[in-house]
Parts: structure tokens; sequence; C-alpha cells
């Protein structure tokens, strides 16, 4: 009886240095020690390691803060959307900064009869094309840049140089700065150059918005203030000559 017990006493005392060496090796993996498998679990409720980026610890020992741009969003419209749109009337829904037409949607818009409208989910802001007013186009970027400054709002077109066809663009109500008279309202065009242009005073829309129509790349500016305001702001004069100190 005396040798049972004494070889009980034993394996419960191996049986606990067991599970001592155990919990130690536990706790030193979570807090990232060596000597562990990273793919399994040593379990009894034991946390899994910690793994950093490698580039959060860069950013971490350099002390500098990351910043990064938001990445543009592209979408490219098929021409199967584009026929879809002609056959039922409505506009094709588009998102991003950059809306591409390829060659195929460019040819399905001209086969129309009716004009063709994309309308940006996330501006609100719909351009439409009438394909009689199609000059020579082989693809086109619909994206529109729409900034609020101190005079007015500011459109800039994705797209360079002379379109080759009219974009009737509509802003809705909710685009324009409160800054803006809307019975009283201008179009700018900005040149590459800087120069300020006064193309004429244009009527709202039933709802208090706009519709323009644009042909040529650069800035627009829907705005009530006087052309020696906005050229101002860009640190022109009237004429487009740089204003001297």
């Amino acid at each position: 009886m005396k040798m049972k017990k004494s070889v009980a006493f034993v394996c419960a005392c191996a049986m606990a240095l067991s599970m001592v060496s155990i919990s130690a090796y536990a706790v030193d993996y979570g807090n990232g020690g060596s000597g562990g498998s990273s793919s399994g679990s040593t379990g009894g409720g034991t946390a899994s390691p910690i793994v950093t980026p490698i580039e959060d610890n860069k950013e971490e020992n350099s002390g500098e803060e990351k910043t990064e741009e938001a990445p543009k969003v592209e979408t490219v419209v098929e021409s199967k959307a584009v026929n879809e749109a002609i056959a039922t009337g409505e506009p094709v829904p588009v998102k991003g900064d950059s809306i591409v037409l390829g060659k195929a949607a460019v040819a399905a818009i001209l086969k129309s009869e009716t004009p063709v409208s994309f309308e940006n989910q996330d501006t609100g802001i719909t351009i439409t094309i009438d394909p009689a007013k199609v000059q020579n186009v082989g693809k086109l970027d619909l994206g529109m840049d729409v900034q609020k400054n101190d005079t007015g709002l500011e459109i800039t077109p994705a797209m360079t140089g002379d379109f080759g066809l009219t974009l009737s663009v509509t802003i809705p109500k909710a685009n324009i700065p409160a800054t803006v008279d809307v019975n009283n309202a201008r179009l700018f065009y900005v040149s590459d150059e800087g120069k300020v242009t006064d193309l004429g005073s244009i009527k709202p829309n039933e709802d208090g918005g706009f519709t323009i129509d644009i042909t040529h790349a650069s800035s627009y500016i829907i705005s009530s203030a006087a052309i020696e305001d906005i050229s101002a702001g860009a640190g022109l004069d009237g004429t487009g000559d740089v204003i001297e100190d």
C-alpha cells in the first residue's frame, strides 16, 4: 500500500510540473517568444500571437505619420448598360472619379435616336449626350471634379482639350453653394493659362440647380460674383493677367 501511494504521489508531482511548464510556454508565446508554431494554438484559452504589419512597424520606428491620398475610383461603362438605358429611357447609373466609355459604348450612343444620360450616384450630377451633337469621338471619360469655393461652384472635367461632342451637365441644387444667387448666376470659363472669361448668364432649373453645355476642358465656375472677384481669387485680373502686388 505504501508503494502504491508513493507511485501515485510521484505521478501527481510529475503532472503538476508538466502543467506549469505548458503554462509558462503559453505565456511566453503570447508575448512574442520563440519555440511555438505560428500556425497552431496551444489551447486552454491561450491568446494567439499578435502580428504587426511591416509598414506599420516602419512608420512607428520612423515617427512619420501615414498620409495617403484616397484612391481614385474608375467606372467602365459597357455598351450593354448604354443599350439598356436607351431601351428604358432611364439614366445609366455610374460612380467614381473617372467614368470611362470605350468605343463600343460610344458606338451604342451614336446608334440611339434619343439623348443618353449618365447619373453619378456619388455627386448627383447627370451628364447627357445627344448623338446629334457628337462629332468625332473614340472613347470618353465623363468624370467631373466638382468643388465649392468662395465665389461659387467650380467644375473641372476629367477630359482635356476639345471633347469632340457636347456634354450637357446638370448640377442639382444641393451642389450649389449658398453664396450663389441662383437668379443672377453666370457661367465663367477658366482656361489652362488661368484666364477667366464670362460666358453669360444662366437660368436655374425648376429645382434651383443648373444645366450647362460644355465642349472643351479646363474649368467652369457657376457664380453670381463679379468677374473681378473670381479672377482675384485666382490671382488674376479680369483679362487673365497676373495681378501685381
